[in-house]
């Protein structure tokens, strides 16, 4: 399933990618050879991400995220090949996986490129500051992908699932981001926590940050539990009783819902759960206390390392 799967996207979504590749890159190479070099600065400066050159590679990212999360799904609708992917033997939480990573894969090839012909005309100076540039376009293709891909589980079409994703990211980004702002500024004035959070960024690049990584975490979640309601809810579709008074709005197996012995299964399920993820828990634990020893000496790590190590 994997090997087909991967072949099903490369092979739908690889036209799109390549002409949005050398269009992107051409575009890059004319700002590097038309426009003045970018001058350096940090990647949470808002002067530094106005530079020559560089509106359009965040434009670029954004652009190869959305593209490619709208039309994992949606584009499976507009083909008329949906319901091929519901025919497949096992779960679709199977189907959800293997489409995401090929998908986020492509994205990474697209930015990728990117930022090689960003690096290589001057756009971006990679040698001193390569932490922070990496980090921020790491966070911007990750988020656009995922509100793409949320999009995508909700719209009928590709260009419809694109423009959800952005108008709905959009507006989270407007409440995420003065709220953490206002968060940051109180507890800087007020609470006199700020010597723990430290002084070398301001206020709102700090927002900048939290806002940027929640952008990441919220959106793929939501698609996730919404494309796999189906494997949670076959019991249930089972049975055809209707709630009274609701006018077909809302079918739920009832007699299946009585049929459950709600205690029975725990030890079954305790075995199973810790059979399948006891290599998984391990590695990451390991991970976690290589991650947290490495981050002890406070001066010799970037802020911005902190909540993406967190995060994963």
């Amino acid at each position: 399933m994997t090997r087909a799967l991967v072949w099903k996207e490369v092979r739908e979504q690889g036209a799109v990618l390549v002409a949005l590749i050398v269009l992107g890159a051409a575009v890059l190479i004319s700002a590097a050879v038309l426009l003045a070099p970018a001058d350096g600065g940090r990647a949470t400066e808002l002067r530094s991400l106005t530079a020559a050159g560089r509106i359009g590679l965040i434009m670029l990212t954004v652009t190869a995220g959305m593209v490619v999360g709208g039309t994992l799904f949606a584009g499976e609708r507009e083909a008329g090949t949906f319901a091929f992917l519901d025919r497949l033997p096992g779960s679709r939480w199977r189907v959800w996986w293997r489409k995401v990573l090929t998908g986020f894969g492509l994205v990474a090839v697209a930015v990728g490129v990117f930022l090689a012909v960003s690096a290589a005309g001057g756009l971006l100076d990679l040698r001193t500051r390569a932490t922070g540039w990496l980090l921020l376009f790491a966070v911007v293709a990750l988020a656009s992908y995922g509100w793409g891909l949320l999009g995508s589980v909700i719209a009928r079409t590709s260009l419809t699932a694109c423009g959800m994703g952005l108008a709905l990211g959009t507006l989270t980004l407007c409440v995420v981001y003065p709220a953490v702002g206002i968060i940051l500024t109180v507890a800087r004035r007020e609470l006199g926590l700020w010597r723990y959070i430290g002084n070398e960024y301001t206020t709102w690049e700090l927002a900048s940050l939290v806002a940027g990584y929640t952008m990441v975490a919220i959106p793929v979640p939501i698609a996730a539990w919404l494309y796999t309601a189906p494997d949670r809810s076959r019991r249930l579709a089972e049975a055809h009783v209707r709630l009274p008074g609701v006018r077909g709005a809302v079918a739920v197996g009832l007699r299946g819902v009585a049929g459950v012995r709600w205690g029975a299964g725990w030890r079954r399920m305790l075995w199973l759960s810790i059979r399948q993820a006891k290599g998984t828990a391990l590695a990451l634990a390991g991970a976690a206390l290589v991650a947290g020893c490495a981050l002890v000496p406070e001066e010799g790590v970037a802020l911005a390392v902190w909540p993406l190590l967190g995060l994963g």
